[in-house]
């Protein structure tokens, strides 16, 4: 777990997060966006900057992906090529992170420092719009 959380905390950053080991209590009413962890966290720092709304996430250093969760019915028109979503997806799946089809070992959840620990679902558009602007900005860069 030590070696996972290494690979996890060495992804850069800008916010404050709580790492908790323990597991959430199921969350209802929300569907699930899978995407690769270090584009993720990357998003969900300039969410953060823009004042948007985020709850705890899912992050599995297993797969190198994060679960971002977003309000119910966003499964439904999620069409991007970064990422997917899922109702009730908390489980995670490879394909967003490596090309491994090991089984989860288990994530650790991230709280935002402001974060009482009860579920913020993500706009599904801002989150939508932040992911695409964060792998747009690295593709111009590369």
């Amino acid at each position: 777990m030590i070696k996972e959380l290494d690979v996890m905390l060495s992804l850069a950053t800008r916010s404050s997060w709580h790492v908790q080991f323990a597991p959430l209590p199921p969350h209802r009413g929300v569907d699930v966006v899978h995407t690769n962890l270090r584009l993720g966290l990357s998003a969900l720092d300039d969410l953060r900057d823009e004042g948007g709304a985020v709850g705890p996430v899912l992050c599995c250093p297993e797969h190198q992906a994060v679960l971002i969760p977003v309000e119910e019915g966003t499964a439904d028109r999620w069409h991007a090529p970064h990422s997917q979503c899922l109702r009730a997806g908390w489980q995670c799946r490879p394909g967003y992170g490596t090309n491994t089809v090991r089984r989860c070992a288990g994530g650790v959840w991230l709280l935002p420092d402001t974060c009482s620990g009860t579920l913020l679902p993500a706009s599904s558009q801002d989150l939508h719009h932040r992911l695409c602007v964060t792998r747009a900005r690295w593709a111009s860069a590369a």
